[in-house]
């Protein structure tokens, strides 16, 4: 009987009902869409950090020779150790593009990701550019390419169009925050194309093995060296890694914040709409009361609407969400297929916010003059 009450009752108040209907949809339509992309994102970023060996440290300085990475070798935890000479140059063409170029040795870290051409070997010939670069200035496998770096003119042709784990986001010198593809090149190359003899490595890559604590492991390699003049960093401090990663969280809490905003605009809703039912059916509840139903169950009856509205638009709204794209050719990162993620956190959040919806209803019923006859 009390099921049928309520169905009827929901049909009478059905405009305020259906409002908070849409408010619990939106409020997981939100969460849930924004929850599982940057899960998505994340997951995403993870595997292809993974298939790519990113590196997990990084020592900037100059002169470094084999004897260093024979030494860095050694270290505990130290999986991999790579050589490289990193300058910065500009493009010899039109407006002449700022340019990162990468004298690589082995390039078993940091690998780069081969789109189009012939993968890189250690002392191939060549130039391997960033995709987005040449995808904004129409270069493909084969074309002539000149750059210039510490003063030096740089001649090669194309060999491959690969991108890098480790320029998921980057910008130039003359961007802020928003990159400008267009206009900043990403070149690798052999060491042997180092156009100044003779070459000075400046920068080593480090992979830690499995489960190595790379805190622990930054401040041994610090001790092996003990030079006054390098600079060693991790993951945390990469400005590729970090933004991301940075941009992961505040996708998380923007799919909170706007949730919560929605949850208490129903909440709201249902306060309001329970305090007018109930004012409105003092008869009824007098009746119920003297048919012999509970306290307990007369509660329950009118804590059901908004546990019933709440918890079906809470299933609407994480069934029908479709999570935005994450195109990062069109962002400002490089782009890479992501993968969406559906956690078990929107179960329970849907849970939750129901559980909420409930307390807050239980918390206002009790107050009301109209169960004083209860």
């Amino acid at each position: 009987m009390l099921f049928k009450k309520m169905w009827r009752d929901l049909l009478q108040n059905k405009t305020q009902f259906i409002s908070i209907f849409l408010m619990a949809l939106l409020s997981m339509f939100i969460y849930v869409g924004l929850d599982a992309e940057s899960s998505g994102a994340l997951i995403a970023a993870n595997n292809y950090y993974e298939s790519l060996n990113l590196a997990d440290l990084w020592i900037m300085g100059s002169g470094f020779s084999d004897d260093d990475v024979k030494l860095l070798s050694k270290v505990k935890g130290v999986q991999l150790v790579e050589r490289e000479i990193y300058v910065t140059g500009t493009v010899n063409m039109e407006e002449n593009p700022y340019m990162y170029a990468e004298f690589l040795t082995t390039n078993e870290i940091s690998k780069m990701s081969l789109f189009e051409g012939e993968k890189y070997r250690e002392g191939a010939e060549g130039i391997w550019l960033e995709k987005l670069f040449c995808e904004k200035n129409n270069i493909k496998v084969g074309d002539n390419f000149s750059f210039k770096v510490m003063g030096a003119n740089v001649d090669t042709i194309v060999k491959g169009i690969v991108d890098s784990p480790e320029y998921v986001y980057y910008v130039s010198e003359e961007d802020v925050m928003y990159p400008n593809y267009a206009k900043c090149c990403l070149g690798f190359l052999s060491y042997n194309s180092f156009p100044i003899n003779p070459s000075t490595y400046n920068r080593i890559r480090i992979k830690a093995k499995e489960g190595t604590d790379v805190s622990a492991l930054k401040k041994r390699v610090e001790d092996t060296l003990n030079r006054e003049d390098i600079a060693v960093t991790d993951r945390n401090q990469n400005l590729s890694y970090a933004t991301f990663d940075s941009e992961i969280k505040q996708h998380k809490v923007f799919g909170i914040m706007f949730a919560v905003v929605f949850v208490l605009i129903a909440l709201l809703g249902i306060i309001t709409t329970m305090a007018r039912v109930t004012a409105n059916q003092r008869t009824q509840i007098g009746t119920l009361k003297a048919l012999g139903f509970s306290k307990r169950a007369i509660t329950w009856h009118y804590v059901s609407y908004g546990f019933v509205i709440s918890l079906v638009g809470s299933f609407y709204g994480a069934l029908d969400c479709k999570p935005p794209q994450w195109n990062h050719s069109r962002r400002k990162y490089r782009r890479y297929r992501n993968e969406f993620y559906f956690p078990i956190s929107e179960n329970i959040m849907s849970t939750a916010i129901v559980i909420y919806f409930e307390k807050w209803i239980k918390s206002v019923i009790p107050i009301n003059p109209v169960f004083s006859m209860v």
